[in-house]
């Protein structure tokens, strides 16, 4: 019970250090401001870019109900859809900044997500958006890793290290003692940047299912903090000095959560090397002009579709046919070029699926990469949210396209009364509506992260398990 009660004052001592060192209130009232006045700026950026969103989406509306052109007119006119918004996509931008967040429908051509932020700007592109994600996933940790490297060394440079242990205080519970004292500093560091995500997110409405992702977001930053204090207790207890243990606690940071990471980017890109743009273009173009697996080419599919179509309707040519050819064959090559589209699409897309699992089992190896895909995963702006707008978007797309080609093959193509549709058709067009994952599908993906933080967490406390036993504090 002495001991304990000598723990006890150890740990209220390091509080009372802490609460009155300059240097350190200094930093934790940086890290603060930051975070307010990032969060500030989030939440106008992200109204401001919510209201043009939403006056887009009107005019467009507005713009599509009240034009009076024919259906094949309409599929090139088209229309823009937008990947939804939400406020812990604006705190965490992840890929939107660089995949883009437009998706434009037009006739007879399969676009892409564009208009990304970090179109012409390298620095963007370099060192990424300030935002919160950026203050939590790496100023955090090195503040954190800088305030843990030495807590066991103050005590041996002060000599109180000595005076504690032959007061009855055993090392590992002291070590320990260390480390909770470390942790709950790290919880009041970052506390204020997940109350201000609170109270955006009971600002503009959102939903129980969003205010549930942030309380998985702020799980996962506890645990990936609390790694980060038993790595610098454990530097701490191993260097013989505070300089020599933030030297190290800073060359790990540079290396585990600067570079590292970085690095294992570079390297799924270069083991899985994705086609390029202007080479999937110009195999979709051939494809769709050559055919797929021997289907013959453009002009000879064409004649093929028209022949089923005057056997469908027991007619000798296509005069006779009670519906407009010209549309149906436009359909029908729309249905090809799609076709062709996903087929080359999902030989990318497993190129990147195979980067995104070479990024998943550096997790093993490094497991500070994972939180910032966990981060983004519950924020729905990670590869998976991205991959899965891109396929809702297209088949919104190739049914929009199919719906006015339809409409203008119901009549002949002699019969003028399909050359103008009816604006009510327009209007019973509907809107695209984005499907987003489930928060049980999210876990299911990032189920490597959680194992791999958790696994590193539990080798972290064997090891100061092992280091600690028989320590005498030297």
């Amino acid at each position: 019970m002495y001991s304990i009660r000598i723990l006890q004052t150890v740990i209220l001592k390091d509080l009372r250090l802490v609460y009155r060192g300059g240097t350190l209130s200094l930093l934790f009232g940086i890290t603060w401001g930051l975070l307010v006045a990032s969060g500030i700026l989030t939440l106008i950026q992200y109204r401001q870019a919510q209201e043009d969103r939403e006056i887009a989406n009107k005019l467009f509306r507005q713009q599509w109900e009240a034009q009076h052109r024919g259906a094949h007119s309409a599929a090139h006119y088209g229309t823009w859809i937008f990947k939804p918004l939400n406020v812990l996509g604006a705190f965490h931008p992840g890929l939107n900044d660089y995949s883009g967040t437009t998706y434009r429908i037009e006739a007879h051509v399969q676009q892409e997500v564009n208009h990304s932020n970090a179109e012409g700007k390298d620095n963007l592109l370099r060192f990424g958006q300030f935002s919160f994600a950026l203050i939590l996933q790496l100023l955090a940790p090195l503040l954190i890793l800088f305030l843990s490297s030495s807590a066991i060394t103050a005590e041996k440079e002060s000599g109180t290290l000595r005076m504690l242990l032959a007061q009855g205080i055993k090392f590992r519970r002291l070590v320990w003692g260390k480390i909770w004292v470390n942790f709950l500093l790290a919880v009041l560091l970052v506390l204020p940047a997940f109350l201000i995500m609170l109270s955006a997110l009971l600002l503009v409405g959102e939903g129980v299912e969003t205010t549930l992702r942030l309380s998985f977001i702020f799980l996962g930053y506890l645990s990936y903090y609390f790694l980060c204090v038993l790595t610098g207790v454990i530097i701490s207890v191993r260097s013989t000095s505070s300089k020599i243990s933030v030297f190290t606690a800073l060359t790990f940071w540079l290396l585990a959560i600067v570079l590292l990471p970085r690095i294992v980017i570079n390297m799924a890109d270069y083991k899985f090397p994705a086609m390029s743009r202007a080479t999937f273009d110009d195999r979709v173009e051939q494809g769709y002009r050559e055919g797929l697996n021997g289907d013959g080419p453009y002009y000879e599919r064409a004649k093929a579709y028209e022949k089923e179509l005057l056997s469908r309707y027991g007619a000798d040519n296509i005069a006779q046919l009670p519906v407009d050819v010209d549309a149906l064959v436009m359909q029908y090559h729309e249905d090809y070029k799609s076709k062709v589209f996903t087929y080359y699409y999902n030989k990318v897309s497993q190129t990147f699926n195979k980067q995104q699992n070479f990024i998943n089992e550096a997790i093993w190896i490094n497991p500070f990469i994972g939180i910032k895909r966990f981060s983004s995963a519950m924020s729905g702006t990670d590869f998976f949210h991205h991959q899965a707008f891109f396929t809702q978007a297209r088949a919104y797309r190739d049914h929009f396209i199919r719906s006015l080609n339809l409409e203008q093959a119901k009549h002949s193509s002699t019969d003028e009364v399909h050359r103008t549709l009816d604006p009510d058709f327009f209007s019973r067009m509907k809107d695209f509506q984005y499907r987003e994952f489930s928060i049980k599908r999210i876990l299911e993906l990032q189920k490597t992260v959680f194992y791999g933080i958790s696994g590193w967490i539990l080798l972290a406390v064997l090891v100061l398990h092992f280091i600690t036993k028989n320590h005498h504090g030297k």
